[in-house]
């Protein structure tokens, strides 16, 4: 299935395996499947194979309904409040300041405690029947703690909010700072451009953890932030996009009625510039994605880049160990499982959770390979004390990469090594496993001439230059082109044109029929407007179909474009 615009050929994309168009384009979509059909570029077998994947999920769906219970609203708020308990990441906690003890002086700081950001903007986007932010459960527990806005959550600088948090800390046993990005910050059809938290948030962290060093920052964010105070303060518990209930379960989380459990589903690095697709992100045209399969954990492991956070990180209030990593074999032959076991133990006072990650390293190649790769992972709880011993299982197909020149999953022969542990940068048990290969007479590409940083694993850099990357894209690169296309067609957008006065002029008209369209007039509409300025601006010009539009108008707008005004008006008058 396609998200928003992304099938181009619909007749080309059946037969390929794409079931489904996401949203639909309506028509003009449907008539694209006839004329395939007529012309025979979709088979009739294709058309049924599609048609019967789609009528296989709807009968799963209807079957799994369960009409005889009847949804209260405490139900959805219990769902919601496991659902953030069971994700929040403890990233640190130093001389274990969490959970709060009993008769402790608690100070609260920062807007998020009383308007949190809870979850994505654009079509995520839902209304919760109830909204339960932090300072809303200290209320209904009567806890008593002091609330201080401490900052404005426009990021306008504010003296007096700003004094009023510094004096509330004054004394207190521990400080609850609430912090994260706004909405415009996180959501869809646009990107974020750097890693950092709203300066005036910075600023009074560093403030007051100068003054107070019992400082916890509860992190609203669903994704990875730059944290210049984070040796300067004792925890940091990050919350994401909580939802709903994010407030009651930060609460039963600060209080230790449950026990941090999540772990960090990508790597956080230590700057924006660290990442493997920096100097090549956000390109127009031709975006060269020249980290090729050193994606995330796969860089930062591979070629030992210092991280803030690694993959799979999160942190407890109990203690665990692993040990005693056995495998059912030696050596492991095409249809052959591999079982692995491993023993978790609880050697805390608190019962938790702890989620063992099994990842595999490659033997030495031809080809670069990820030298860690997150295999199976299982989310373990146990009582204080408690042992278990926990089962992985791997086909020899886990162990295969994809053969460029065989164009198939390939199983190298060779001897690889499972790494165990608890994140992928903390894998303290090792054991091997000799793979016979699937395909033993099939070579694999070779670059270790002409694409050496590929293979430079541990040295902390990856060397992508033109040359290399050349190579294993195998031809030349495509270059810019100078100045704008000569001919406009579906594929076009409106940036190709930005510097001409009819793309100008076609931009500011359907900016204002998006805002109209996406404005609600609450809480989410800047973000909502910029939504609209990056779809209408970088997206292609057949996407403004989906979603109900008539494919006339897009095909108008390109013929505009190409100067062919009257041509684009007999265009928008087709029924």
């Amino acid at each position: 299935m396609t998200d928003w615009g992304g099938m181009s050929d619909r007749a080309s994309a059946i037969p390929a395996g794409t079931d489904l168009e996401m949203p639909p384009t309506g028509q003009f979509g449907a008539d694209r499947i006839l004329e395939g059909v007529k012309s025979g570029r979709i088979a009739e077998s294709d058309l049924n194979r599609a048609v019967g994947k789609l009528l296989e999920l709807i009968g799963k769906v209807r079957a799994e309904r369960e009409p005889s219970k009847i949804w209260q609203a405490a139900d959805f708020e219990a769902v919601a409040t496991k659902v953030a308990l069971e994700s929040a990441v403890l990233l640190k906690n130093e001389q274990d300041l969490l959970p709060i003890q009993a008769g402790m002086n608690v100070a609260v700081i920062g807007a998020m405690a009383e308007k949190p950001h809870y979850q994505g903007v654009g079509s995520s986007r839902v209304n919760p029947r109830r909204m339960l932010p932090f300072v809303d459960a200290l209320r209904e527990e009567n806890l008593g703690w002091k609330y201080a806005q401490g900052y404005d959550l426009g990021g306008k600088e504010d003296a007096l909010l700003e004094q009023e948090a510094l004096d509330l800390c004054q004394g207190k046993d521990v400080v609850l700072f609430f912090a994260g990005l706004r909405d415009t910050e996180e959501a869809e059809s646009y990107d974020r451009q750097h890693l950092e938290l709203p300066a005036v948030q910075n600023a009074l962290i560093e403030r007051i953890a100068s003054e107070n060093p019992n400082v916890v920052v509860l992190l609203h964010a669903g994704s990875p932030v730059r944290m210049p105070w984070l040796s300067k303060v004792r925890a940091v518990l990050l919350m994401g996009l909580g939802g709903q209930m994010v407030g009651a379960a930060a609460l039963d989380l600060l209080l230790g009625r449950a026990n941090p459990g999540g772990k960090l589903a990508e790597t956080w690095p230590l700057a924006l510039e660290d990442t493997p697709a920096y100097g090549q992100f956000g390109k127009r045209f031709n975006t060269q994605y020249r980290e090729s399969v050193f994606v995330g954990y796969r860089f930062y492991q591979s070629f030992a880049k210092p991280v803030c956070f690694p993959f799979g990180f999160g942190l407890s209030y109990t203690r665990f160990e692993i040990d005693k990593l056995e495998l059912n074999q030696a050596n492991l032959a095409p249809g052959e499982t591999l079982e692995v076991s491993v023993r978790l133990s609880n050697t805390g006072s608190r019962a938790g959770k702890q989620v063992l990650q099994l990842y595999v390293l490659p033997p030495i190649s031809a080809i670069f390979r990820p030298q860690k790769e997150l295999k199976a992972f299982q989310k373990v709880e146990l009582a204080p004390g408690e042992s278990q011993t926990v089962h992985f299982k791997l086909e020899h197909g886990d162990f295969a990469l994809w053969n460029t020149h065989v164009h198939a999953w390939h199983c190298e022969a060779g001897e690889y090594q499972l790494l165990l542990g608890t994140s992928a940068a903390d894998t303290p048990l090792e054991a091997s496993v000799v793979l016979a290969s699937d395909q033993p007479g099939v070579s694999l590409p070779d670059y270790t001439q002409s694409a050496p940083g590929y293979y430079a694993y541990g040295t902390g850099a990856l060397n992508t230059s033109d040359a290399a990357f050349e190579a294993i894209y195998g031809s030349p690169l495509p270059v810019d082109p100078q100045g704008e296309p000569r001919v406009y067609d579906l594929n076009s957008s409106l940036w190709d044109v930005r510097n001409r006065l009819r793309g100008r002029l076609l931009r500011a008209m359907l900016e204002r029929a998006g805002r109209k369209r996406a404005s609600d007039g609450g809480e989410f509409q800047e973000a909502n407007d910029l939504i609209v300025q990056a779809s209408i601006m970088d997206a292609p010009l057949r996407s403004y179909a989906v979603g109900g539009v008539a494919m006339r108008i897009p095909e108008a707008i390109a013929l505009i474009l190409n100067g062919k005004v009257f041509r684009a008006v007999r265009k928008l008058l087709e029924r």
